[in-house]
């Protein structure tokens, strides 16, 4: 009979340390869970903004082409404001003649890209170097 009561009486400190410690590991796995899915989605703007400053580059490369094939002789900067970021070119002659020298800089959301480019406009269509 004596038995019985003491098994009795651990049976619900042996519940209450197993649900203690199920607890912690649950708590601990859901905190590692939700930091990782933070870094994820850090890392995944951090990426798209890449791509975005990237395309922006490629925009503002366009828009500084366009304007040499209006005046050839141009040399200047030109600032670019686009949906969620802006760009700079700035287009100077080379040391070569017919060659300009255009310096991309565009940003998408404090993600920032620089470019170079020479662009030969000694033929039309224009060649890039």
């Amino acid at each position: 009979m004596a038995n019985a009561q003491s098994t009795a009486k651990y049976e619900g400190a042996i519940a209450l340390t197993t649900m203690l410690v199920v607890m912690a590991v649950l708590t601990a796995s859901g905190i590692a869970l939700v930091l990782t899915s933070i870094n994820l989605r850090n890392s995944t703007r951090a990426y798209y903004n890449a791509k975005v400053a990237a395309a922006y580059v490629t925009n503002c490369l366009e828009e500084s082409v366009d304007r040499l094939k209006i005046d050839k002789s141009y040399t200047g900067t030109m600032e670019i404001t686009l949906d969620g970021g802006d760009c700079t070119v700035v287009v100077s002659n080379a040391a070569q003649q017919d060659i300009k020298v255009i310096d991309v800089t565009s940003t998408a959301d404090q993600y920032e890209v620089d470019r170079q480019f020479r662009l030969d406009t000694s033929d039309y269509p224009y060649t890039l170097e």
